[in-house]
């Protein structure tokens, strides 16, 4: 539809009873909350997602954000509607961290991992923060400031980025030289990736990358997915 009003004429002669709602918001400001109580009353047990798109991303694009409504970003609707096709339920998301990448499974935690995690942050106060997130799955972070000479145990390198720029990638590359020589894997956060630089890090061979904000667990997950390459059991 091209509008929530035309939706709402819609929705308010019975022609459909929809299970999901999304709504493209490329530009801040396309939706507004009335639009969304509009949605609610039109069809009280549709899902509403709203779907940020390239100027969309961030607080500060985005502005307030809108309540009661599930609020994706453009590269994690794909991963998102696989997960909750194979489970059936359009409601699983808001039961807890969504799959916003695919992974095979959960994974157990209740064991150690037996090699360092290394951070690349540019602050200590970044990298205290996933140090200490990831510290609660009993993994051992290192940051890269502090130990310049990287132990040769590297389960996973984390490069804690921004904007992936000219200057920013050649970085990432030669951090990823370091972490490869260890036999590790690397996952880049950035802020709100885009297409290109998806492409740009497949080219280093780095295929796992976290839009900020991300969820931790999802995190952790993707670790130890890397280490040990299967499910644990």
């Amino acid at each position: 539809m091209a509008n929530c009003e035309s939706a709402s004429v819609v929705l308010d002669s019975g022609q459909i009873l929809p299970e999901l709602i999304l709504l493209a918001q490329h530009l801040p400001g396309t939706y507004q909350q009335r639009d969304v109580e509009q949605l609610r009353r039109a069809a009280p047990l549709a899902q509403i997602v709203v779907v940020a798109g390239t100027w969309c991303e961030g607080e500060p694009r985005t502005g307030k954000p809108l309540t009661g409504v599930l609020r994706l970003y453009w590269y994690e609707l794909i991963p998102w509607w696989q997960h909750v096709q194979a489970n059936r339920s359009w409601s699983l998301c808001l039961d807890g961290p969504i799959a916003r990448r695919h992974t095979d499974r959960i994974f157990d935690y209740d064991f150690k991992i037996d090699s360092y995690v290394a951070i690349h942050a540019f602050s200590l106060a970044s990298f205290e923060a996933l140090a200490s997130s990831l510290g609660a799955y009993g993994m051992e972070c290192v940051w890269t400031r502090q130990e310049p000479e990287l132990p040769q145990q590297i389960a996973v390198g984390i490069w804690d980025g921004g904007q992936l720029d000219a200057q920013e990638i050649a970085r990432v590359q030669s951090f990823a030289t370091m972490i490869h020589e260890r036999q590790g894997s690397l996952i880049v956060l950035l802020e709100f990736p885009r297409k290109e630089h998806f492409s740009q890090l497949d080219e280093i061979g780095i295929t796992t990358v976290f839009g900020k904000p991300f969820i931790v667990e999802e995190l952790a997950n993707e670790i130890l997915r890397l280490r040990f390459r299967s499910p644990i059991l």
